[in-house]
């Protein structure tokens, strides 16, 4: 199973619904909802969520999707959750939204080939190796309003070249880098 087409606007994809198959494409358009590990371990290579409606991405989503290239976010998602991007070693850029609410914890871990992150400032903290092993990321931009840098939130990211915090950050814990 490579590519899906249905005809009808499909607005809810179920827990678990196409992991670990070889699809590359899906039509996210009309889409509200994609539940926990719907794409876990799947050959999907692109993801546009343009949908206003669709605001949280559940944990485990495209996780060690290790195809996925690009992935474009509407502006309005507020939740990215737990390991929901872990381990999308092709991922090259991630342009989180400006009203990002929740990043959950590894987030983004191991995604070896994200080059450079903006943190937004609606987010209130960065949380536990959201970023940990990103091994290509060379510029980390952390926007103010951002308060709180959680342990290992960019750890053994070791090719980082630049780093902005602003004065809006008060805590940071262990290991940050």
């Amino acid at each position: 199973l490579r590519e899906v087409t249905i005809n009808t606007p499909v607005t809810y994809i179920g827990d678990f619904a196409f992991q670990s198959t070889d699809i590359e494409t899906f039509d996210f358009q009309d889409v509200t909802y994609i539940g926990d590990a719907a794409f876990f371990e799947s050959g999907i290579k692109e993801v546009y969520l343009s949908n206003p409606k669709l605001t949280k991405i559940q944990s485990n989503t495209f996780q060690n999707c290790t195809l996925l290239e690009t992935v474009t976010l509407n502006n309005l998602i507020t939740e990215i959750e737990e390991s929901a991007f872990e381990g999308c070693i092709s991922l090259k850029e991630i342009n989180l939204p400006k009203g990002l609410k929740k990043l959950g914890k590894k987030s983004f871990k191991e995604c070896t080939n994200l080059s450079g992150i903006v943190i937004p400032g609606s987010l209130s903290e960065i949380p536990t190796e959201a970023f940990a092993y990103c091994d290509g990321l060379e510029t980390i931009i952390v926007s103010n309003g951002v308060e709180k840098i959680m342990s290992k939130a960019f750890y053994r990211t070791d090719n980082v070249k630049h780093v902005e915090i602003p004065d809006s950050v008060v805590v940071m814990e262990s290991n940050i880098l």
